[in-house]
């Protein structure tokens, strides 16, 4: 008997919370993908049949079919998609994901995926969509631009029609397969889906062209802004700039790009969005991180946030730095960029205690404790596999961990002179070794938990905040949880008596914005002490930065440079 999505559940059927929360999914998911992808939703207008739903041993919602036997043949599809995706490299602005055959493996991916990452299912068979929409809600993700279908026999023109009429959706680079008895339709997929991508990657690849080549500058009436909307801890450049901008007094028009939003996150949908204006401003990014996208002639302003100075020799001749941090000024002049073209702009002060002055009037009826803020996200300090692989690197892993984790100053220099040093004594040479994993996983994480424990050893007073504490069972008790909006981290901001610098860096850092006290890790453990102990008495200055800061007024200045 057919359940429909607009009609009351058969009144010879019992209902069951299986079946009240399949009835729940598919309809949310329908409505949601009526918005988003008509014709898939027309494909599938009312539930299978011949279902029984029900839970998996795993709690994961699923179905016997008429011979009783498991919907794709597991009875934990939560745990199988799991065990299955753990190790499954997920790249790329958008995943192309070939025929799924349970809801539970497009949520694990999701979960695993970032926030700006989108999945495009291709299915050949209908049941199998009805199938995936009702064993999970997905309305989130469809109206959030992260999860697309296309399914059925048409499923080719389905996928040809959404590229074209979607050309900010980025090309998947990347397929994922399930683990399948017989993955033969799966195999199938892979030619027809290869071709469509190749066809539209080349017509965007002449569409940006023409658009390049017809660009004609108005003056500076209209500035491009790529701000990225998702927050991340410590890395909202592109919102600090999209403020600044925002303010601007002068009859400017600002276009704001998201790049995050995965419907427009495409190469050609910035090249459209930046054509149709007269400059681009960009956080940390130059034209030689993505060549030849834009007009040599428009100016691209660069806000660097980051010691990471882009490349000069690929620069256009109006490309210009704005530097957060006036110490990289002679180092970016070594790489080749003329000074006439870098203009200093610091993190605007108190971009991180807007919410200072609600405090002060009472929005905290009890004042907080006096204690020190520790707000970065961190992890279990385990290897990776392919550092495993090697004994000796697994062994140089395991004594940094040890050592940064009992003694964090035994990193006196920068992060990278540290480890290289350590490969020294180990006998470790560079050939064939990561020191990405090394300097992004034990290094800088084993840091961090170092300078926690060294606090909490001395009794202090002491909030993490950020993901992955929770997680160690040392510091489990001391963790307030993940930093999840950029609000979230003003009222942490704000509630703390002082802040601590956990990045082995020394150079200008947004914390640094905060108008708080930060006690810095760059010196002996009895300056960190001494100087965590004068914070909390209020008698350590916060750092101050430059009168030069980032703006409006500073950004069009850097746009006018000439050629």
């Amino acid at each position: 008997m057919i359940h429909s999505l607009d009609t009351a559940l058969p009144a010879d059927r019992t209902e069951t919370a299986a079946i009240r929360a399949a009835a729940m999914n598919f309809s949310a998911n329908l409505r949601t993908l009526r918005n988003t992808q008509p014709a898939v939703a027309e494909l599938v207008t009312t539930l299978p049949p011949d279902m029984e739903w029900v839970f998996g041993r795993d709690g994961a919602l699923t179905a016997l079919d008429a011979q009783g036997k498991w919907w794709a043949g597991c009875s934990l599809p939560k745990r199988a998609a799991q065990f299955m995706l753990k190790k499954a490299n997920l790249d790329g602005a958008v995943l192309c994901f070939l025929y799924p055959v349970h809801a539970a493996q497009i949520r694990v991916t999701l979960d695993r995926a970032k926030p700006g990452q989108a999945l495009l299912l291709l299915t050949p068979s209908e049941k199998t969509l009805a199938m995936l929409l009702a064993c999970e809600q997905f309305a989130a993700e469809i109206d959030a631009h992260r999860l697309y279908f296309a399914a059925g026999q048409g499923w080719e023109s389905q996928l040809d029609e959404l590229l074209e009429q979607m050309p900010g959706l980025s090309t998947p680079t990347q397929f994922i397969r399930p683990i399948l008895a017989d993955s033969t339709l799966a195999d199938e997929m892979i030619a027809p889906a290869q071709k469509i991508f190749a066809d539209h990657s080349t017509r965007r690849g002449q569409r940006a062209a023409e658009l390049t080549a017809n660009w004609k500058s108005t003056g500076l009436r209209r500035v491009c802004v790529v701000a990225p909307q998702l927050f991340r801890l410590w890395d909202d450049a592109g919102t600090a700039l999209a403020e600044a901008m925002a303010s601007c007094t002068q009859n400017i028009e600002i276009s704001r790009f998201n790049p995050d939003d995965p419907a427009s996150a495409s190469s050609l949908a910035l090249t459209s969005a930046a054509t149709a204006c007269d400059a681009i401003v960009t956080p940390n990014i130059g034209r030689g991180d993505l060549p030849d996208l834009l007009p040599e002639a428009m100016p691209w302003a660069t806000w660097l946030t980051t010691p990471r100075i882009p490349s000069a020799h690929k620069a256009g001749p109006r490309d210009t730095l704005l530097l957060a941090d006036r110490e990289w000024k002679i180092p970016a002049m070594e790489k080749g960029w003329d000074a006439n073209r870098i203009l200093l702009a610091g993190w605007p002060p108190g971009s991180y205690n807007a919410h200072a002055a609600g405090a002060a009037a009472g929005v905290y009826e009890i004042p907080p404790a006096p204690h020190l803020a520790l707000i970065f996200n961190t992890q279990p300090l385990e290897a990776p596999p392919h550092v495993i692989e090697y004994s000796s690197h697994r062994l140089l892993w395991e004594s940094i961990e040890r050592e940064l984790v009992d003694d964090p100053f035994a990193m006196d220099g920068s992060a990278d002179e540290y480890l290289s040093a350590r490969m020294q004594r180990a006998h470790v040479s560079d050939e064939g070794f990561d020191r990405a994993a090394f300097l992004d996983g034990v290094i800088l994480h084993a840091w961090q938990q170092g300078l926690a424990r060294a606090l909490l050893g001395e009794k202090f007073p002491l909030k993490l905040f950020g993901e992955g504490w929770n997680a160690l069972e040392e510091f489990a008790r001391f963790a307030n949880g993940p930093v999840k909006s950029r609000s979230e981290l003003v009222d942490i901001v704000t509630s703390a008596t002082a802040l601590v610098h956990a990045w082995p860096m020394p150079h200008m850092h947004p914390i640094d914005a905060t108008g708080k006290p930060v006690v810095r890790a760059n010196r002996r453990r009895e300056a960190f002490i001494r100087d965590a102990k004068l914070a909390l008495h209020g008698r350590l200055e916060p750092r101050r930065g430059g009168p030069d800061v980032l703006s409006a007024a500073v950004v069009l200045r850097a746009l006018a440079v000439q050629a």
